[in-house]
């Protein structure tokens, strides 16, 4: 399946915070890595397709998780032109995949931007999505969507 990225047309329709969990503070100069795990799914009936972006912080010990699912409608025609009948999937081409979990990322670090205004500045930083997504996302379609 050979789809043009440009021509997919979508719109966030929805933004479901997940968890938000802060389970201690950070010690200060204390060394931290961010677990990064995007998952994406879907709602073929309704032409959605829902990334989750999960972010968890740990330190000596972990400190903060945060999960937030951004929605997103496709348009008919594009849902159309990912669609592979054959198979009952959804083959999202790996540029739009990237740009859809770069949005949900933008989401989550806004989120968090929020969520920590009052306390010590929790920094998401850049994450490079080109080295996480690094091929088509194919969805499969849930059998009990057919019921």
């Amino acid at each position: 399946m050979k789809t043009d990225s440009q021509q997919i047309k979508f719109r966030l329709i929805t933004i479901e915070s997940k968890q938000f969990s802060v389970l201690n503070e950070p010690k200060e100069h204390e060394s931290i890595k961010i677990d990064t795990n995007i998952r994406f799914d879907s709602d073929f009936s309704k032409r959605i397709v829902v990334v989750t972006p999960l972010f968890k912080f740990i330190g000596n010990d972990p400190f903060l998780q945060i999960e937030v699912s951004c929605v997103f409608e496709i348009e008919a025609a594009s849902w159309d032109k990912m669609f592979v009948k054959e198979d009952d999937n959804l083959t999202i081409p790996k540029g739009i995949s990237q740009h859809l979990a770069s949005l949900a990322v933008s989401t989550v670090r806004g989120i968090l931007f929020e969520k920590t205004a009052h306390t010590k500045k929790i920094i998401l930083p850049l994450i490079n999505i080109t080295k996480i997504i690094t091929s088509d996302t194919i969805l499969q379609k849930n059998k009990l969507e057919d019921k």
